[in-house]
Formats: structure tokens, sequence, C-alpha cells
């Protein structure tokens, strides 16, 4: 039923409920624009990435009163006008305007409206709006048959992708593909012929079928890329498309799909969009996305070779132009950001634009007049060509049966077979003998199916049977096999898996197990049935004589004892202190007398101690603490004070009080005239300091060695150095390339290991028990003191005998500690950094692709280094889902991006701006469990997101998130199944 109120016209047929409402109304001056998008963002919906939630019932209400829709005169500067190669511009070929009725349908994605504009006089237009927007569907591409009065048209969104029609006046719709299409993008009515032709950007083919869409049939399936706007001219023969992948290009081929060709190569970065042919005039026009540019060239990509019309822009932005159309006299096309039907003349005049009240972001355009309509007759004009299924125009007045998918052209190159056959249903080699029949089309639910029996036979090989040859036939049936065997069937025969002891085909033959020589040592073999038995000789068992007897098990070496078997015997090799045939005897260590100076001896397990009277320390009692008085070169007698303990000339005392090594130095200066921390030059000296700190508190005392004067060269505190034969540094530790000081280790066994020098620790001090003889004494005239400036930056002055000493602090040296270290000498950087020095630090500055503190980080070939991150990018043809691309990461020793900051957004921001501007998929989704998103390394979202604000809605399907070039690399919510280009990422390594 039809029914009118106020001018709409409401129809509502079938699942689609197309909506058909007529208007008219002014043009209106077009909304200011400053989004500019990427042609991916058209077929965004190829998982549903782009659709957005929009009311299926919205309407657009009649205007009360308004009045026709004209075209206004548009800017002009808006307008670059190109020069053409030849020098002139681009003409209407001296073709008069038709009389006649015109027709103007434009898709309108954003709003979900197909409109229709028809005029008699190129100036009025009646326009009216078909409402598809049901919430899933998304006209992108339209043509129109004046034969059937049908309008087809494709949509783009994820699940519903789809081909359509529906009648001109009615608007019932009707699916055509009767299955679901992945991206049809273009599409063309060959209206002679009777045949619908469409791009698929998802699956990258050209398709083609009858108008009902029966008889499917993919033309093209290699080669593409990108594939977009398509036109067919069943007049000539030849159908020409564009394809804005990498390289972008226009190609032309016959209408069966043969001969193809590029006719005009672009480049890359170049979205040749919108597709134009001027079948009179022999011409192609184009329209470029990315530059905003129209241009023409021959249908074979010359006379004239490709010329630039002119460009146009929004502002300071791209006009984004995206369809094309062409009548007898003029030009149309949209663009994304200047909403509204664009005209100029081919003499490249006149330039207006018309735009309806509810225009938003138009894309495809299709002009059709009753002379820019094909209407001569050709080989598939009358019966269908006699081709059973389909009949495909080809030049010269030719054409070519075709079947569709699943079906073969027959010997007399018009009918068609069902391969019931393809692909082959028939396993393991059978022969397949296939018929099928056609049915009548059906339709169902607004979608239309076309119906075939088929029906096949397999001739099945030797060894197999079964409706398709699944059934391997067991031909271990019958027990070919003897003593045991296990039968194997394999195809159309069997093996026996004989156990021990047998062998031959069937397991017939009875094996001599002592043929083989298994008996080890001597031993004497007995064969029996499928066994053998082995006499061993004196001092070997086992099944094979192989154990040698261990006279060892029973373990007869004692106190540590190591026991080695011999031939029937064993001997034991005892430990230091331990004697006898078993070890049992205790060797007493006290028998030679070691103990000194009256010191009683204790035996233990291979060791004595010595229990030293008072006066005397050492492992031996050898050290006394109070020895006889000495003389001195001034005539007095010297022992070591009260707490002190003397060793070769010397008197040493460990202090507990807890110090820095210039605290501590300083203390030891002020103890004695002649008094500094303990100066270690001698083995002996290194064991009496052990055993005095390991009896006397232990710890890790401060002993006087630093490298404070030069980095990484050691000197005592009387000033000379350390070196060979004599150090004891504990292993690894002598140089930490930091200014140092160096303790006595408890942990390394009291070897020297370099600290801070302000670290607090106990610190050994000693002074000579003799004075020196070479040195004034205290009460010399001329000797240098202390003073308050004497030593700078904060160092402690300490005075000597004849002068003072400045400890420095950390980071200075010299006499006074007036030079501050050089932290880059030697120099730390690797790989050719650039050291610069700080107080007590140093940067390194790394040459390109080396990273890390010292620069000593790098990245294998083919990463990118980014604060110590590598970062590898897929080139433009890798596309992938996030499941291939993560095994594609994890096979590079990577994951997928994880971008937690800002930095990082930026750097992988404008590395694919420099590349491919394609989006890329990174380390963020929500499989695990919905709606928690979560980074590839396992953390969870942070306060980093940077979301396009109209996308930061969270859809059970879009489980992934990627870069989005068009959005400033915002990123976007997107399904986990759409092959997409990504970054892997892994921490650089020495």
């Amino acid at each position: 039923m039809m029914q009118t109120y106020r001018g709409v016209v409401l129809l509502l047929l079938g699942v689609l409920a197309v909506q058909l409402m007529s208007h008219q109304a002014a043009a209106e001056a077009p909304p200011d624009s400053d989004t500019n998008f990427t042609p991916d963002e058209a077929a965004a919906a190829r998982s549903g990435g782009e659709s957005e939630a929009e009311d299926p019932d919205s309407t657009v209400d009649t205007a009360e009163g308004a009045k026709p829709a004209t075209f206004e005169k548009g800017d002009l500067d808006s307008l670059q006008l190109g020069k053409p190669v030849d020098g002139n511009a681009v003409s209407a070929g001296n073709r008069a305007a038709p009389a006649g009725h015109k027709l103007i349908l434009v898709a309108d994605a954003t709003d979900r409206t197909i409109s229709r504009l028809t005029t008699d006089d190129d100036n009025q237009f009646q326009w009216a709006r078909y409402d598809i927007g049901n919430g899933t569907n998304r006209p992108i591409a339209v043509d129109y048959d004046r034969a059937e009065d049908f309008i087809y048209w494709t949509s783009v969104n994820g699940p519903y992708s789809r081909v359509s029609r529906f009648p001109y006046e009615s608007g019932s719709g009707l699916r055509l593909d009767g299955q679901q299409a992945s991206v049809p993008e273009g599409i063309s009515v060959d209206v002679i012929s009777r045949n619908l032709y469409w791009t698929d950007t998802g699956t990258d083919r050209i398709i083609v079928s009858r108008l009902d869409g029966s008889f499917r049939k993919s033309l093209i399936t290699q080669g593409l890329d990108e594939p977009r706007a398509i036109v067919v001219d069943p007049n000539s023969g030849w159908m020409y498309w564009t394809d804005w992948g990498n390289p972008s290009k226009i190609e032309r081929a016959r209408m069966d799909g043969t001969q193809r060709s590029v006719i005009v190569n672009i480049g890359q970065g170049h979205w040749p969009n919108g597709l134009a042919l001027d079948a009179a005039a022999n011409r192609l026009y184009w329209c470029n996305g990315a530059t905003g540019a129209i241009w023409t060239s021959g249908v074979t990509g010359s006379n004239p070779s490709p010329t630039q019309l002119f460009t146009q822009s929004a502002g300071d932005v791209n006009a984004h132009l995206f369809g094309i159309a062409v009548d007898e006299t003029h030009l149309y096309w949209t663009a994304w950001n200047i909403p509204g039907v664009h005209r100029i003349s081919k003499s490249l005049t006149g330039y207006v634009r018309l735009n309806l009240p509810h225009f938003q972001k138009l894309y495809d355009i299709h002009v059709r007049t009753d002379s820019n309509t094909p209407n001569q007759p050709n080989a598939c004009s009358v019966s269908n060509g006699n081709c059973a299924q389909l009949c495909l125009p080809v030049p010269g007045g030719g054409r070519t049966c075709a079947c569709q998918d699943g079906w073969s052209l027959g010997s007399d190159g018009r009918s068609c077979q069902a391969d019931a056959c393809h692909p082959n249903p028939c396993l393991n080699g059978g022969a397949c003998d296939g018929v099928s029949r056609r049915t009548s089309l059906s339709c169902s639910n607004n979608v239309c199916v076309s119906g075939f029996t088929h029906t096949y036979t397999c001739d099945c090989p030797a060894g197999f049977s079964g409706d398709e040859c699944g059934t391997n036939d067991d031909v271990c049936f019958s027990s070919p096999c003897q003593n045991g065997g296990q039968c194997q069937d394999g195809v159309n025969s069997y093996t026996c898996d004989c156990p021990d002891g047998f062998s031959g085909v069937n397991c017939q033959i009875n094996i001599n197990e002592c043929a083989s020589g298994p008996c080890q040592n001597g031993g004497q073999c007995q064969d029996g049935d499928n066994s053998y038995t082995c006499d061993c000789p004196d001092g070997f068992s086992g099944v094979n004589c192989q154990i040698n007897i261990n006279e060892c098990a029973s373990g007869p070496c004692q106190n540590g004892g190591q026991c080695q078997d011999g031939d029937n015997s064993y001997t034991c090799d005892c430990p230091d202190g331990f004697s006898g045939v078993n070890c049992q005897i205790n060797i007493n260590e006290c028998a030679s007398g070691p103990c000194q100076n009256g010191g009683q001896c204790q035996d233990g397990d291979n060791s004595y101690t010595c229990d030293c009277p008072d006066g005397f320390l050492g492992e031996r009692c050898e050290i006394s603490a109070t020895e006889p008085p000495q003389t001195t070169p001034q005539g007095t007698s010297s022992v070591c004070e009260s707490g002190w303990f003397h060793h070769e000339g010397k008197c040493y005392c460990l202090l507990d009080d807890q110090s820095t090594y210039s605290e501590a130095a300083r203390s030891c200066a002020e103890l004695d005239v002649y008094g500094q921390l303990a100066v270690v030059k001698r083995p002996s000296t290194h064991r009496f300091l052990m055993d005095y700190v390991e009896r006397f508190g232990g710890g890790s005392p401060w002993i006087g060695i630093d490298d404070g004067t030069t980095e990484g060269v050691w000197k005592y505190v009387d000033g000379d150095l350390v070196s060979d034969p004599f150090n004891e540094w504990a292993d690894g530790t002598w140089n930490s390339r930091k200014k140092d000081c160096v303790r006595m280790s408890e942990t390394f066994g009291y070897h020297w290991q370099p600290m801070p020098c302000g670290t607090r620790l106990s610190y050994i001090c000693e002074y000579p028990l003799l004075p020196p003889t070479d040195v004034p004494t205290p009460t010399t005239p001329d000797v240098e003191r202390c003073e308050p400036e004497t030593c700078n930056q904060g160092g402690i002055c300490i005075d000597g005998p004849s002068s003072y000493t400045c400890y420095c602090l950390p980071g200075f040296l010299g006499d006074h500690c007036e030079t501050e270290t050089d932290e880059c000498d030697p120099n730390p950087c690797q790989n050719g950094g650039v050291c610069t020095d700080g107080q007590l630090s140093y940067t390194c500055r790394c040459p390109s692709g080396f990273g890390g503190v010292n620069c000593q980080l790098t990245c294998p070939v083919g990463f990118t280094l980014f604060k110590d991150q590598c970062y590898w990018f897929s080139p433009a043809s890798l596309r992938k889902t996030v499941a291939a691309a993560e095994t594609d990461c994890d096979a590079r020793d990577a994951r997928l991006a994880c971008v937690k900051d800002e930095d990082t957004h930026n750097f992988l921001k404008m590395t694919i701006a420099t590349t491919n501007r394609r989006p890329y998929w990174i380390g963020l989704s929500d499989r695990v469990v919905e709606g928690t998103w979560r980074h590839s390394d396992g953390t969870e979202l942070g306060s980093f997101r940077p979301f396009r604000p109209s996308r930061n809605t969270n859809n059970v399907w879009r489980d992934c998130v990627l870069m989005w070039p068009a959005s400033s690399y915002q990123w976007l919510y997107y399904s986990c199944n759409s092959r997409r280009n990504f970054v892997c990422q892994r921490a650089a390594s020495p």
C-alpha cells in the first residue's frame, strides 16, 4: 500500500524497509570542516570498525513551502585549474546538452541515504531521498538501470556488507549476492548484456553476476590490492577500475576479465577514488582523494596522456574528493570536506555546487541521461548470446560465455556443467565422476539464491572403499603376523611389528639372540626362545655381565676417604690427617709441637688449634703484643700503647666507630703523629690483619688504599702504588670505574674490595714503633700545618709530622682537592659514544643505532631504536590479523608494541607518517576480559589513552586497537580479525 502525506512518499516493503521521501528545498552553504580522512576510512567497515550507532527510524521532515533545489555559484578561488599537457582545456567535444530527463544519484554513508535528483532543464532539480539507514546499511557506490528501473548499490558495514537493489519508485530492497559480501566498494551495471559488476576490497576481487544476482563469478582474483571504483562499456567490451593500493593505478580489461593491463601508473601516496567514462569522447576521468585533484586521459592511458585538470581544497585542508561522474557537457563530483554535489563544465568554466540540508559525507555519484546510457545492441543483447549462464561482451563485437564459480564451460562453449567434483570430494586419490542439475532461482527473506543439485561417485584405488574413499580397507583382518607380531594396516598393504626374538615379513623367523654377542666382559651366552642367558665371570654381574661389582658399594673408607673400585678390590684415598687401609687412623697434628711461646695444642680433624697465653696471638702464638723495649734513635725506649698490637715494627688498632674513609684517615692521624690507615704491602701483614680482625670483632674495616687521585690507579695512603706481585683483590672487584676506597671484606674472606668512600665502616690504624729517621720531629721548625681553607671543596685536612694531608670528598682530587675528577677518563661510552663529564656523573651521546647509559645497546637488523626499545614496522604489503601479527612478532623475539606514554606514541606516529600512512595494530586489547584493556606485556591500560573521541565506545566485537592515520593517529577500537599493518617491540640488547 502506498500513502502520501504532505509530499512524503513512504513505502515500507521487505526487510530493508527502504524509505523514499520526496522533498523540495533550497541549497544551503556548506558547514566549515576541519576533518581529513584517508581512503581507508571509506572501507573501514570491513570488520564493522567504522559503523556508528544511529536511530534506525530517523527521517527528515518535509520543508513546507520550500523551493526546488538549485546549483549555487561556487567560490572559484577554491578551484586551482591545472594546465593540460597539450596546453588546451578539456572541451565537450561540441556535444549539445541532451533534451529529456537527467538523473543524479548520490550515496551518503553517514546519513545512510541515497539521494535522487532529477531535472529537465539542468538548472532546477527535484529531489527525493531513499532512507536505507536501518542500522546496518552504509551506502558507498550506486548505479541505475533504466530498462528495469532498478537502483543498484553497495553497502560496507562489517558483517552487514552487501550488494543490493531496489525499484526506482517502490523502494522495496533486495539483496543480490546470496551470501555476505566482504567489502563491496564499486559497482557498475551492464545495461546491454544485463550483467552486474562490482569490486570487493576485502577479498581483492572483481565479480560479475546477472542483474538478479544469479551466476556469480569471480572474474579477477589476482594482483589486486585495494580495488575501488569500476565502470563498464558494453558497447566496446572494455571495463576500467581504480586501485588505491601501493602503488595506486588505473587498470582495464576485457569484460570477460582477460587482456588485463595497467593504463595509468599513479604511484604511492595517492588515492584514485572515483572513476567516470565518457564513452563518446573515449576519455576517462578520475579524482585523487589524497591531493584533491581531478585528472583525465584517453581510455588506453594516452591520446591524451594523463592530465591534471584542477585541484580543490577546503580552506587549509584537502577537500578529499571521492565520487565522480560525467555527462555530455559537465563533470560532477563529491568531496567529503565540502558537502554537496559539485559541477563544472568540461571546458572548466561555470563551477557551481548544490548542497541539500541532509547532505553529510557523500561517497559515490552517478549521472544518467538518455544520451550517455549505452543503447547499442551487442552480441549478448539477444537471447543472452545463447549462453547458458553469463554472456560477457568483448571488443570487436564478440562475446564470451562464462559460468558461475564452481561450474565449468561445456565443450560447445555455451553450456555450463556444475562441477560437483570441484573441489574433488574423493579422498586418498579417488577419481570423481560428477553430475549437477540446475533448479529454479529461489528468493526468500529478500535474499536470492540459485538452486542446484549435485551428485558424484568416487572410483576408489586399491586399499580404500566408501562413498568418498575415506575407508582404508583392513588388510590385517586375516591376522598374517605370527608369534605375537602386531599387524599395522597400510594402503593396500600391511606391516608386522615383530616382538623381540622374531623377524621376517610375518615374524616367522626365530632370531638367535646370541648372534649379536650380548654378553660382555667374557660372559658365555646361552640362546633360548626369544631370550638368552649370560654366564658371567667372577667380578661381574647383570643380564649382560655389564656390571663390574663395586667393592666400594659398602662404603669401606672412613673419615671422608674416597674409595677407588678395582677388579674385585678397592683402594681408599685418605684426606689429610688420616691414614690406614680404610682411613681409620686420625693423624695427630699436635705431635710436631706447632704452638710457640707456651701455647697449648688441641688436635682436630686434619687441623689443630693453639690456645695462646696472655701477650701472644697468631695461628701458632708467634705474635707478641709486648716485645722487649727497643731503643729509638733519640735514645728512648718504645712499646705499643695499650690496646694496640705489634707486628713487624708497627702497632695496629681496630676501631669500630663507624666512619667514612676521610673521617677514618683523620682519626688515625690524630691518634699518633705518624698515624695513618693501615698499609698492607706484604702477605705477612695481610695474614696478621686477617687474624686480628677475625679474632677481635670481625666486620669489614677500611685500610689505607684508594684511587681518589686518578680513577683506577690505586695508591696506598703513603703515596706508593698498589702493584703486583702482591695484592689481595677479591675476584672481579678491582675496578668499578668510580672513585672508591678499599676495605677488607668479610664477605670475600677479608680480601680487598672497593667501596664508595662515603660508606661508614670500622677501620684499622697503624703507627711505626720506631719513628722514621728521614723526617723531622714534631718540634722541627717550618713544619706546614692545616689552616681553615687549606683543603678545597669540603676536603678534610689532617696534620702530619712534617706536613698535612687533604682527604678529598668524592668527585675531587689533588693536594688541596682543587681538581674535579673527570668521569669521562677513561671513556665509559661504547660504540663511538661521546662522553660529557658531570659532577660525580657523566652522560653518553650515542651514535645512531645505539642506546643505553653507555651506548651499549642496539637493535637487530630491520628494527628501529627508541628509548632502549626496538621497534619493527611491517611493510605496506604485510597486513595480518592480530593473532597472526602476534605470531609474527613472537618469531622476531618481540611482541606487539606497548604504547604507554606520549613520547612513544609520537615516535610511532612520526615513523608511520613517513612510511605508508596506514593503520597499524598496537599491543592493546580486551580479548581476555571484555572491557578490561591490557597491553601485550600483561599490564592494564593506564592514564595514557588517546582514543578518538567519537569512537571511545567499547563494543563486544571491537577487541583490538589501531593507530588511525586519518584521525591524527588516535586510537580506534577495531575487530581483531581485520588484516592490518602492525608494530613489533622488543628490548634493545648489547
